[in-house]
């Protein structure tokens, strides 16, 4: 019997002050915009400050081994249909920039001189902040387990475990295709999150 367990790993980070502060930052505005506070274009100009503040001019290398520049961006629904009746119209267009208004989300290099800002209007700076904060701000644990069944019991309270592995994992809303032979290129999966990481089990 092999099961395998995904689960949010923050033994090293719980009491990290910037993470906490910002996910209670998250929580209040969350609250404000339930109750109709804010109108719409507050709600965007708070949603893309948290982001300067938090990813763009933050040291995010406490959180990150090795960190790198990249940071990801979310595009609003509404813009990416109205892109994909574009293309029905418009199948000879193929260069890079139209391709990358085409994707639900995109990533790009906190240097990069033609990032999005505030005037950027296909950008969910709301959804944009907790991309990052779930890639950026957690780490996560990879566990897996062989175990064989005692006595007959279905119950997972029998296992006599053989051997197990845990090993430190990324999250990552694109993934690499395993139900078909050509599975060496890179699918994007947004809104749904997998792990990155090779595990030996040895």
């Amino acid at each position: 019997l092999i099961r395998i367990i995904m689960s949010n790993n923050n033994n090293n980070n719980d009491n990290n002050k910037q993470k906490n502060e910002l996910i209670s930052i998250i929580k209040k505005q969350k609250i404000a915009q339930a109750e109709n506070l804010l109108d719409k274009e507050d709600t965007n100009r708070f949603w893309y400050g948290i982001f300067v503040l938090y990813f763009l001019e933050a040291d995010l290398s406490e959180f990150i081994e090795d960190e790198d520049d990249l940071l990801w961006y979310v595009r609003n629904d509404c813009e990416n249909n109205s892109d994909s009746n574009n293309d029905n119209d418009n199948n000879n267009n193929n260069n890079d920039d139209e391709q990358v208004k085409k994707e639900r989300c995109f990533v790009m290099r906190k240097t990069d001189e033609d990032k999005p800002n505030l005037e950027t209007q296909f950008i969910n700076w709301e959804e944009t902040v907790y991309l990052n904060v779930i890639l950026l701000y957690f780490t996560y644990k990879f566990s897996i387990a062989v175990a064989v069944k005692k006595g007959g019991s279905e119950s997972y309270k029998s296992l006599e475990i053989l051997k197990t592995k845990s090993v430190n994992v990324f999250a990552s809303p694109t993934t690499r295709p395993t139900q078909t032979k050509e599975g060496n290129y890179i699918l994007l999966v947004y809104n749904k999150m997998y792990s990155l990481k090779t595990i030996p089990f040895c």
